[in-house]
Order: structure tokens, then C-alpha cells, then sequence
């Protein structure tokens, strides 16, 4: 996966955990990414108004799919090998009808290619620049075989869908989003490091805290601080505290509960683990 795509799902996530016209520019930036270059670059394409006309034309078209978007983004994060709900299905196929092969007339030299001096384009030069930025000889007298989406803004991003689809398959990988497992927050995460990370910021602890109060056993949390806190200081702090009748008592029942009665909570018992050199 390059920059470009990477950028593309950030951008997507973004989108899908905001307001339909919260970050209009950044939705902008993101469709113009998802583009292939001849219609991004085009003086005119089918994306020309949404793309540069009045910034409030994006917002109603916003405002049409962000629901259905964000949805099947939802959906993606189970996996290719799961099929999409009824909804996500009809929505991708409603919008992908608008993708269609098309020809545009780019400009000179594409944007990202300008390091390709050999030849300039000319539409009188029998010749035309492929996806890939090379002239090739072409019949159509300088246009460019690429995609028009009619104006249709979900139907950009369908497409880039269907075309991750087909590399993660091909890949036998995941796509690289994922829900926050913290069953309070449960908004898209593009991490920035692909497969690492179970919550919306590998540093928010709070995310971590509440799905861990949410999945373990009652006054687990608790419990699980006081010994983090302990485990911190050093080991004659540690000795000192554990000699005081409460706080050994308190560490005992604690042993009892997550080592001997085998209640689940494998970060506490890691800790007791630990900590238990010091308590004799």
C-alpha cells in the first residue's frame, strides 16, 4: 500500500467520523486522491464541479452518502472474506452502475509525471499518456483512456473500495481500518502502523481503561491500578507497603481471586506474578 491509498483511507475515516460537512476541504482533498490522474488533472471532466466549483456543492452531496459511506467502512472491518449486509451491497452496487471508461484530453504532462520530459503530449501527436504516465501510441489523437463517475461523488469512492478490495484479496491481508474496541467509542481507526493498535489512539488510555471495565470481572479495574501503581516503585517501597497488615491482606485476596480461584484477568495476574517475590 503506497502513500497515496494510505491517505485515501485516512482521509475516509476522517470523513465517516465527522458530520457529512465538517471537513469539506479535507473530503475534497481525499476525492481528488481517489481519482485517476486524467480526470484529476483534466481542464474539464465529470468531476469538475464538485471538484473545483462552490465548496457548498460538495456539501449536499455529502450529506446524501455519509451515512451509507460510513457504513460500509463499518462493514469492511470485518474482513474481505465477510459478505456485506444487504444495505452496503445495494449502496456499492447503486453507485459503482456510475463508473464508467471513458476518454480525456490531459494536460501536457500529468501533474505527478513531470519529471517525464521526452516528449510532450500534443493532441496532434498520435500519441497519449497511459495511467502509468508513459506515451504510447493511441488512435484518439492525444485523449487518454480513463474513468468518469458522472458527477458522482459516492461513486468515487466505491470505486477506490473495489479496487482495495481486489489488492487485500490478492494480498490474503486485512484492510488496514478497524473499529476502536472500546464499546463507548467505536469510531474508525486508520492506525499508522497497519496492524497495530486496538483503540482509536494507541496512547488513549482512556479507551483502554473503558473496554477493559466493559470485558472484565467487576472491581477488576480497581484492583488492576492499585497493583500498576505498586508494581511502579521500587523493590524496597514495595516490601514496606506489602508488610503493612492491610495492604498484605489486600494483596492475599487479590492472589486468591485472579491466581487461585482462576478468575479472568491475565493483566492482574501478570502483576501478582511479579509482585509476589516481594511479599514474602
Amino acid at each position: 500500500m503506497n502513500d497515496e491509498t494510505r491517505a485515501v483511507w485516512g482521509g475516509l475515516v476522517r470523513y465517516a467520523n465527522g458530520e457529512p460537512s465538517s471537513d469539506l476541504i479535507g473530503l475534497r482533498r481525499t476525492v481528488k486522491l481517489c481519482l485517476p490522474w486524467a480526470v484529476r488533472d483534466a481542464p474539464f471532466s465529470s468531476m469538475t464541479s464538485l471538484l473545483e466549483g462552490p465548496i457548498h456543492w460538495l456539501g449536499e452531496e455529502s450529506a446524501k452518502v455519509h451515512a451509507q459511506i460510513k457504513a460500509l467502512l463499518i462493514a469492511l472491518c470485518a474482513g474481505v472474506d465477510k459478505p456485506l449486509p444487504w444495505d452496503c451491497r445495494d449502496f456499492v452496487w447503486q453507485h459503482a452502475k456510475n463508473i464508467k471508461l471513458d476518454f480525456e484530453e490531459p494536460p501536457p504532462i500529468p501533474k505527478d509525471k513531470q519529471h517525464i520530459v521526452e516528449e510532450k503530449h500534443l493532441e496532434e501527436s498520435l500519441r497519449f499518456w497511459t495511467l502509468d504516465g508513459r506515451p504510447r501510441p493511441s488512435l484518439l489523437h492525444g485523449y487518454t483512456p480513463t474513468y468518469s463517475y458522472d458527477g458522482n461523488l459516492a461513486a468515487v469512492i466505491v470505486h477506490f473500495i473495489l479496487q482495495e478490495y481486489a489488492r487485500v484479496q490478492r494480498a490474503r491481508v486485512s484492510f488496514p481500518i478497524f473499529i476502536c474496541k472500546n464499546p463507548k467509542c467505536g469510531k474508525l481507526v486508520m492506525p499508522r502502523r497497519i496492524g497495530r493498535g486496538d483503540f482509536c489512539n494507541d496512547n488513549n488510555n482512556r479507551c483502554k481503561d473503558a473496554a477493559a471495565r466493559a470485558e472484565n470481572p467487576e472491581g477488576e479495574f480497581a484492583e488492576y491500578q492499585w497493583l500498576r501503581r505498586l508494581n511502579k516503585k521500587s523493590g524496597a517501597q514495595i516490601r514496606k507497603i506489602l508488610s503493612e497488615d492491610r495492604c498484605r491482606e489486600r494483596f492475599k485476596k487479590l492472589k486468591t481471586r485472579y491466581m487461585v480461584e482462576d478468575t479472568a484477568s491475565p493483566r492482574c495476574a501478570n502483576l501478582i506474578q511479579r509482585l509476589e517475590k516481594f511479599a514474602a
